[in-house]
């Protein structure tokens, strides 16, 4: 099986501006977002194509493209975490 690995945002050019953090994994038939940290994730991943999202910590600059992708599209993404997870996705 190949596995793919890739950033979502480009890194910005100047030093110590970061753009916000997003890594696509892709293993077989499986779509993992890693960070939802770009607020455009709804226009680059159509509904459906992510097999699940793993928050690795809920700062700003990983999470603010979450509610983008869950808004309004009714289908259950599986979410992995740790601590208050549970209470980010509800």
């Amino acid at each position: 099986m190949a596995v793919r690995a890739g950033y979502v945002a480009k890194p910005a050019k100047k030093r110590y501006h970061r753009k916000p953090s997003s890594v696509l994994l892709e293993a077989g038939k499986e779509s993992i977002l890693i960070d939802a940290g770009t607020a455009d994730l709804a226009n680059r991943f159509p509904i459906g194509s992510l097999s699940r999202i793993l928050l690795t910590h809920y700062y700003v600059d990983h999470v603010q493209g979450f509610v983008h992708l869950r808004w309004g599209c009714n289908k259950t993404i599986p979410v992995n975490g740790r601590g208050r997870i549970k209470s980010i996705c509800s």
